[in-house]
């Protein structure tokens, strides 16, 4: 006759330990070399060009004039219109944005938006 904890023991599975975890602590050969390359990688960051420029290189750039959709005020690319509420953002943006509907419908073969 098997005791209760023999019985136990045949019908619940052992548990599985826990999968480990890469931490500071993890020893094994590829945690190492990972944190090897992390650190050179930190050490050495790849070389990258500037992207900055002071007023002085701006001013001396031979940069094309902007392209205006409603002069002077919204030059095409990024323009952030920032404001109060109910001061007439919008109602200075519907004259734009139907004059750029207009030019996008004339020169462009897909339909506007």
């Amino acid at each position: 006759m098997m005791s209760f904890d023999e019985v136990v023991a045949r019908l619940v599975p052992p548990e599985k330990p826990a999968p480990r975890k890469a931490s500071s602590l993890d020893h094994s050969t590829e945690a190492v070399e990972r944190r090897k390359r992390e650190r050179e990688r930190i050490k050495n960051p790849p070389e990258r060009p500037a992207r900055s420029y002071d007023a002085a290189a701006l001013v001396a750039m031979d940069l094309p004039d902007p392209t205006y959709v409603s002069r002077p005020w919204i030059a095409e690319g990024v323009t952030l219109l920032c404001g109060r509420p109910k001061i007439g953002k919008t109602t200075l943006l519907a004259p734009a944005r139907a004059a750029g509907e207009r030019r996008r419908q004339s020169s462009s073969t897909r339909p506007a938006r």
